[in-house]
């Protein structure tokens, strides 16, 4: 079993390994699994979960824990991450929901995305709108920041297990745990490329992007 975030280079190439052997702050001796990462330009942003708790954590970029924050009460499922200005916004899998958190951990406000994403994962902000992954029916939801859908795109011909997503000026590339790659993927949904990362990893599920590579949470054998 590996707990971990890999950096990737954009041709596959590991290039770092972050340990995430995380136990429970409230339940020591509890492990906790990986779920999202997000790169702020100076740290991570990660969360990581157990059955009955989940929490959020500011990291060093070697994965050394600069802040905690319990997240229990507001999702057990916190699948995706981003920062958006001054806020983090959170995607929920236990309640189908997007969450606005402040750098604090504080939730100011919510909305429910239900009604297009029942299974909301993996989250990327485009400059203009969120772009939401949806395992529930393989897709890529665009919605504004008040949680208004606007666009959805299948991507479940490119692979029906999609994860974690991330912009990178140009097109978006998301997980797809079928085959185990990285797909680029154009606005529209058409396929780009795709690199495989079956010798480095058998899951994954969060995507973070630092400009030139890609960071991607791992719990091989418990996730």
């Amino acid at each position: 079993m590996a707990r971990r975030i890999y950096l990737i280079s954009r041709q596959g190439n590991l290039l770092k390994s972050i340990n995430t052997e995380f136990e429970s702050p409230i339940n020591p001796g509890e492990m906790l699994n990986p779920a999202a990462v997000f790169y702020d330009g100076m740290n991570l942003w990660y969360t990581a979960s157990r059955p009955t708790e989940s929490h959020l954590f500011k990291l060093s970029l070697n994965g050394d824990k600069i802040k905690t924050f319990n997240i229990s009460s507001i999702d057990l499922l916190p699948f995706g991450i981003v920062v958006v200005g001054r806020y983090l916004y959170i995607t929920g899998n236990q309640n189908d929901r997007v969450y606005q958190l402040d750098f604090n951990g504080n939730l100011i406000r919510s909305f429910s995305v239900a009604a297009f994403a029942n299974q909301p994962k993996g989250i990327c902000f485009d400059g203009k709108s969120l772009l939401l992954i949806n395992d529930g029916d393989d897709t890529v939801c665009q919605i504004d920041l008040i949680g208004n859908l606007l666009k959805k795109t299948d991507v479940g011909a490119i692979d029906n297990g999609p994860q974690g997503i991330i912009f990178d000026g140009g097109y978006f590339v998301f997980f797809g745990a079928t085959n185990r790659k990285l797909f680029k993927i154009t606005g529209g949904g058409n396929l780009v490329s795709g690199i495989d990362l079956s010798s480095i990893l058998t899951s994954a599920i969060g995507l973070s992007y630092d400009g030139k590579s890609v960071y991607i949470t791992t719990g091989d054998g418990v996730i």
